[in-house]
């Protein structure tokens, strides 16, 4: 795993007595100098500590001009000679010992601000980042805090950290110290001493950290144990502090230049940390992290001067932790995951190099931040924090790589009767669907489909107690207002999610209803809309769906970057559920309207796979449109030379065609046309056949679809008199007709409307 390391320790015609090897992982030793040169060169990505011995130093570092990526060039001489080296403007300066626990000593230190200056925002590839513009990514910053809420929400029993030291374990398997750090840790009281632990330059600290300034989440899954027991130190330590005094803190380290202009470009805007800030009351320390003399190309030196009172915070926690630091006297202030600040000023810092950031922590925003927790913690009513979790990454971080790797890594630890195994493979195959890898998409979700029947879970049953449970927890939210709240709404939600087909649209259209009072377009609502929208098409509302679809794409754009995956996937659930002609039609001059708009922004470049998409879509519908146009023009000309040949006989079939035809195309009034002209013929010339049941129930079906119910009604009522004149030859079909009629009127009456009926047959969910 050399990949993961974050610096190497090299060693150049130096004896194997200086073990040095516990303060990283890859170490390399060489007596040969064109042996060394040529692993520096192979290395230019990563950070170096030099380590020479006296006799080669100078060789060394007469090679050492174009090799911008060493760290530091440190050389250690024996007798009491002296090294004399000629210094260009831009060459590595060596420093120079004599005694071996001097340098071991400063070897150390290189090692531990390595370690530190990475944390909030350096990177040491262009992949990695750090800092989350809140102003530019809003959504995604809100959506890590609901991700490390959700992690604070697994369990950190002793399965997780068995899970967490195996895992390093595995990772340090040749480095002695580590192993032995192991043992301790497994032994340890690890709540007590979190933060002690957080300060020993261990593998907590090497790979814990890593893993949350590179957002590798499988990792910080891993360290879920960690996380949270330093987390709920930190914010205990906070609360202890009762001294209402400002504190000045600072902060060190290096950062990549692109980082960099992200950040001057945030001057006036929030920003959140997404690892833990170590900090220092004492700006020598942050002077000694982000390092003197010659730097790499891609890096600058950056501090930062945070203001900051922790009595007056409720959401950012800080804490003093010289007194349990093992290095006090750098009297280090610790700063909790997800921590916000907003950027005051900037300025640049001409003796030492350094670009300064003025910050002051801060609680703004906090209100949404809860809200949104608020949500994820009503979701786990229904959906576990495990799968919560990978579908944050997949679905609202756009992450798809690191939650397929998750679930996979979730199937390696679970046993095979975990009730979370069905919705694994469910998320796996949800993730596959989204990168349009069907055939994959449909195995997972085959093995979930055994899984769900095998334990009898297929159905969805309604669970009363827990309805019972919400409804007076909405009882109790209307009794504290009356006024429209999120957490209302997001009650009547979870309410839908237990709750018959029926009822469920009813709870979902009141929380749309207050989602619209409050304003603020969030995940919750889009979900609320995409959840009725469905409910609609159960219950062949279809046009109502197509509506909301659009809706929920015009909600998604108020919080989604624009290049968000999930823009492009309501897209094609709206074009799924266009079917008319003029359903085309509006769909069409949407699609050329959202190419020009997001034209005009230019926030996508021109091949961005969303605008590709949307011109995919976009001929899709102009194809589709063209077909059912051609197909028209043929049906019409079959009617014009049936009317021809035979005016008693061929017109009928024809009607037929064309009506059946605009029914699917849902033209239900065209369908209802043809439809009454094939009607009138049965009436005047041909009589009675069972073809007029036919006819009138695509006449009550082409009402229905467009919502009108009353008329829907009449068809039916001249069905069924029809039925009791001719009972005397055709005795079934009043009671066909009975069934049909009474439920009819008993999925009207769920949308409350009431008709001149009463249902006298068994409600067994027949239309048509």
């Amino acid at each position: 795993m050399d990949e993961n390391e974050t610096f190497y320790l090299l060693f150049v015609d130096l004896p194997t007595e200086f073990s040095f090897e516990s303060y990283s992982k890859v170490t390399r030793r060489y007596t040969d100098v064109d042996t060394a040169m040529a692993f520096i060169e192979s290395k230019r990505h990563v950070h170096i500590l030099l380590i020479v011995s006296g006799r080669v130093a100078k060789e060394i570092h007469t090679r050492l001009k174009l090799c911008r990526h060493i760290r530091n060039f440190l050389v250690f001489i024996r007798s009491p000679s002296t090294l004399t080296v000629k210094l260009g403007k831009h060459d590595p300066i060596p420093e120079i010992f004599r005694s071996e626990s001097k340098l071991e000593q400063v070897v150390q230190a290189e090692c531990i601000s390595l370690e530190k200056q990475a944390l909030p925002f350096s990177v040491f590839d262009q992949m990695q980042r750090s800092s989350q513009d809140l102003k530019g990514r809003f959504n995604t910053f809100l959506w890590y805090q609901v991700l490390f809420h959700t992690l604070k929400q697994l369990p950190t029993d002793e399965q997780a950290k068995e899970e967490m030291l195996q895992f390093c374990s595995d990772y340090y398997q040749s480095n002695p110290r580590e192993e032995r750090i192991i043992q301790q840790y497994r032994k340890s009281n690890n709540e007590r001493t979190a933060i002690r632990w957080y300060t020993r330059n261990t593998f907590f600290f090497k790979l814990a950290n890593q893993a949350l300034r590179t957002e590798d989440m499988l990792l910080v899954y891993r360290f879920r144990y960690w996380v949270k027991l330093l987390c709920s130190a930190i914010e205990c330590e906070h609360k202890k502090q009762n001294d209402d005094q400002t504190w000045t803190l600072y902060s060190g380290f290096r950062l990549h230049k692109d980082e960099l202009e992200r950040l001057k470009q945030s001057v006036g805007n929030l920003i959140s940390i997404n690892s833990f800030l170590s900090t220092s009351r004492n700006i020598n320390v942050a002077h000694i992290f982000a390092g003197t003399g010659i730097i790499e190309d891609h890096l600058a030196r950056v501090r930062l001067h945070i203001e900051v009172n922790p009595t007056r915070l409720k959401s950012v926690f800080c804490a003093d932790i010289r007194r349990m630091s093992q290095f006090s006297q750098e009297e280090e202030v610790l700063f909790s995951l997800g921590s916000t600040f907003r950027i005051i000023s900037m300025d640049y810092d001409d003796t030492n190099q350094h670009w300064v950031f003025y910050l002051n922590a801060t609680d703004e925003r906090s209100d949404l931040i809860r809200e949104h927790c608020q949500l994820a913690t009503y979701d786990f009513r229904s959906t576990s924090p495990m799968i919560y979790f990978g579908k944050i990454l997949s679905e609202n971080l756009d992450k798809i790589n690191h939650a397929l790797e998750y679930f996979h890594e979730l199937l390696k630890k679970i046993d095979q009767t975990h009730p979370d195994l069905p919705n694994i493979y469910e998320a796996i195959g949800d993730i596959h669907h989204r990168r349009r890898q069907d055939s994959k998409a449909v195995k997972y979700y085959k093995i979930e489909e055994k899984l769900r029947r095998k334990r009898d879970l297929i159905e969805k049953r309604t669970d009363n107690n827990i309805l019972q449970d919400l409804q007076k927890e909405l009882e109790e939210e209307d009794k504290k207002t009356d006024e429209p709240t999120l957490t209302k709404a997001n009650l009547l939600c979870t309410m839908a999610f237990h709750a018959k087909y029926a009822q469920a649209g009813t709870y979902l259209t009141q929380a749309l209803q207050i989602y619209e009072q409050l304003k603020v377009a969030s995940p919750a609502m889009s979900r609320c809309i995409e959840d009725l929208a469905w409910n609609c098409q159960h219950n062949d509302k279809l046009q109502q769906s197509l509506e909301l679809q659009y809706r929920r794409l015009a909600v998604s754009e108020e919080y989604l970057p624009a290049d968000n995956q999930t823009l492009s996937d309501i897209l094609t659930d709206i074009l799924h559920e266009v079917k008319t002609p003029d359903d085309h039609r509006l769909f069409i001059k949407f699609c050329k309207k959202k190419l020009s708009v997001l034209d005009e922004e230019g926030t996508l470049d021109e091949n961005h796979p969303r605008l590709i998409h949307i011109e995919d879509c976009l001929e899709t519908a102009e194809n589709q449109l063209k077909d059912i146009k051609e197909n028209q023009t043929k049906l019409l000309i079959e009617v014009l030379h049936a009317a021809k040949q035979n005016y008693s006989s061929q017109p009928i079939q024809s009607y037929r065609k064309i009506s059946i035809f605009y029914l699917n195309h849902g033209l239900y009034k065209e369908s209802i046309h043809y439809a009454l002209n094939e009607l009138e013929i049965y009436e005047n010339i041909l009589g009675y056949s069972r073809m007029i049941f036919d006819i009138l129930d695509r006449i009550t079906q082409c009402y229905t679809f467009m919502l009108d119910y009353t008329q829907a009604f009449i068809y039916m009522q001249i069905a069924y008199k029809l039925a009791q004149s001719v009972q005397h030859i055709d005795p079934q079909m009043v009671q066909e007709r009975q069934i049909k009629t009474d439920n009819f009127v008993r999925r009207v009456a769920k949308y409350k409307i009431e008709l001149p009926w009463i249902p006298v047959t068994p409600d067994n969910d027949c239309f048509f």
